[in-house]
């Protein structure tokens, strides 16, 4: 949904970033079910979990963007991933603004958030 969202708006909100978190987190917290929890691996792997998707969600608003200029969901995909130096330049790219850093930041805090935070 998000990528479909910032593609039809223009914009990357930070909501998305947190309800990433939020949905990693819980997941990871819920999953735990055990009451002698390493919380602090519970929330590295959080973190990791939200900033993965935040950069699968970057990557594939690109695909969908492109779609918008009358090429298929499909192809764009294909394309993206088969050729790899154009596929690093988006990554990159997505690095290069302040502003999704700050998101990538919000994701990752909301990740280890949730993912720790007791029940």
């Amino acid at each position: 949904m998000s990528p479909f969202f910032t593609a039809i708006i223009g914009y990357m909100i930070g909501l998305w970033a947190i309800l990433v978190g939020f949905v990693v987190g819980s997941v990871i917290n819920f999953v735990s079910k055990s009451n002698e929890k390493i919380y602090g691996i519970n929330g590295i792997i959080g973190a990791i979990c939200a900033f993965v998707g935040c950069v699968i969600g970057a990557f594939l608003s690109q695909a969908v963007f492109w779609q918008l200029c009358h090429w298929t969901y499909f192809d764009t995909l294909k394309l993206l991933l088969s050729d790899i130096q154009l596929t690093m330049a988006i990554i990159r790219d997505s690095f290069s603004s302040r502003i999704n850093l700050v998101f990538y930041a919000i994701a990752i805090w909301a990740g280890y958030y949730f993912a720790v935070k007791k029940k």
